[in-house]
């Protein structure tokens, strides 16, 4: 309870002084330490707001100009007729072949396999 008695005084006190200064000039001697604190609060809050300001401008600009340099590549996208040309066609060469040279080559691969597996075998 002592508390919240302190809290109530507190807040009556700073509430007449604050009410007192805004009714005073801004020239009276008991009142400068809060006209200071709300010059330097609003200079800081207009600070603040100048460098958001100032972020969001680059930001845009950065932004902006990524945009622009993606466009210019994709422009530089050949047509489709060109790339075509220029696409891997290995494996549909390969899927081509007629299926006799397909077991030819896995049979000659079976045989080396084997070879291979017999000479590891034989003792030196």
């Amino acid at each position: 309870m002592e508390a919240v008695a302190f809290l109530q005084k507190a807040y009556q006190q700073w509430g007449a002084y604050l009410l007192g200064c805004l009714d005073a000039p801004y020239s009276a001697v008991a009142c400068r330490p809060f006209w200071s604190w709300v010059s330097i609060g609003s200079a800081s809050l207009g600070a603040i707001g100048l460098l958001w300001l100032i972020w969001k401008f680059v930001d845009y600009k950065l932004k902006y100009a990524a945009a622009i340099r993606a466009e210019i590549e994709r422009e530089r996208i050949a047509e489709p007729d060109v790339m075509e040309d220029a696409i891997w066609k290995g494996d549909s060469v390969f899927n081509a072949l007629e299926a006799e040279t397909q077991t030819d080559v896995a049979s000659e691969i079976r045989v080396a396999l084997a070879r291979r597996k017999l000479a590891m075998d034989k003792p030196i």
